[in-house]
């Protein structure tokens, strides 16, 4: 039996788990995103970005599975990354 979604603490809506890219300094295979494009903090960060960095980016929220360490995962479109979710 797997384990039930994580929930985003942006919208509680289920995370998927996303497979890690090699190139990514990360010991797990995957970690836990949030991929609902009405997520405030995936909504919200639109914008930030493009005051800080002058760049069309947002950024989605990702959870360690192992460590339990969050933070954004950076994304240029609705579309980026999502195929790299575990199906």
């Amino acid at each position: 039996m797997s384990e039930p979604n994580e929930r985003c603490p942006h919208c509680d809506q289920p995370m998927e788990r996303w497979v890690i890219p090699d190139e990514l300094p990360f010991d797990e295979e995957w970690h836990w995103v949030c991929f609902n494009d009405d997520c405030p903090y995936y909504v919200k960060g639109w914008k930030w970005m493009e005051e800080q960095f002058g760049r069309p980016a947002s950024y989605r929220h990702r959870k360690n599975p192992t460590s339990k360490e969050y933070g954004p995962l950076a994304v240029w479109s609705a579309q980026a990354l999502r195929d790299r979710i575990m199906r």
